[in-house]
């Protein structure tokens, strides 16, 4: 069997514009005053093992209909995304998007948040990808200069969307080394890798590989089970089968 194909991913958005006649943290704003809808500016992939960061962005009318049906094929091509936050923003971003469109459906896309994975799992100070990839020391997110960017982006400021794309393209790949950093000390995650790479739960379920021995057992109040470590990846794990005892 081939490798399972895995994209990381990550999307920026433009913000709702919308009419009202003030400002303030308790100023309630209705749907019917939004002038313009929130679009997808850009989104950037890249296959978890491979070297480039693939990108797509709006038209020069701003539209994301055409990158939205392009990147819908990368996403049916491959056996599983990887987003942080990926599964309440991204991908419903998205799909909402298609559906404005009337875009082909996105469903039964296998998703691993990474955001998600982390609150189970660690108890970090924080859980956003820029202080998870600075606390693995790695990089982090790239400084934008904050809101002015995506300003200058909606007035169609080449330089800017081009910042925004360079901008995105890091998360990915930060989000690419978050991911294989921490998998390893997950105790499950939502996709059993050995089902997508050997069509079987026989290798291990965070990469899928079948290069494995023996790592003493898991006993509980009944059962005793057979602990493996994969020596791919070096995540532990159980057989679903106990020794009875």
């Amino acid at each position: 069997m081939n490798k399972p194909k895995i994209l990381v991913w990550d999307i920026e958005t433009a913000g709702n514009i919308v009419y009202t006649f003030q400002i303030g943290r308790k100023v309630s704003i209705s749907h019917e005053q939004i002038l313009k809808e929130k679009r997808i500016i850009t989104i950037c992939w890249k296959i978890v093992g491979e070297k480039k960061v693939h990108s797509l962005q709006w038209d020069s009318k701003q539209d994301d209909k055409k990158m939205i049906s392009e990147f819908i094929k990368v996403l049916n091509s491959v056996d599983v995304a990887v987003g942080h936050n990926g599964d309440n923003f991204d991908l419903k971003t998205l799909k909402a998007r298609a559906l404005f469109h009337k875009l082909p459906p996105i469903t039964n896309i296998a998703t691993i948040d990474t955001l998600k994975i982390s609150r189970q799992n660690f108890r970090l100070n924080s859980h956003r990808l820029d202080y998870i990839s600075k606390y693995l020391g790695s990089k982090g997110k790239m400084d934008t200069g904050g809101l002015r960017l995506w300003l200058d982006v909606e007035k169609g400021n080449k330089a800017a969307l081009n910042k925004m794309v360079k901008y995105c393209k890091q998360d990915v790949t930060e989000l690419e080394t978050v991911l294989l950093e921490i998998l390893p000390y997950c105790s499950r995650m939502p996709v059993n890798m050995s089902i997508i790479k050997n069509g079987d739960k026989t290798g291990c379920p965070m990469c899928g590989g079948t290069h494995y021995h023996k790592h003493g057992f898991y006993q509980s109040r009944a059962n005793r089970y057979q602990k493996y470590k994969c020596q791919d990846c070096g995540h532990v794990f159980k057989t679903g089968r106990p020794d009875r005892i």
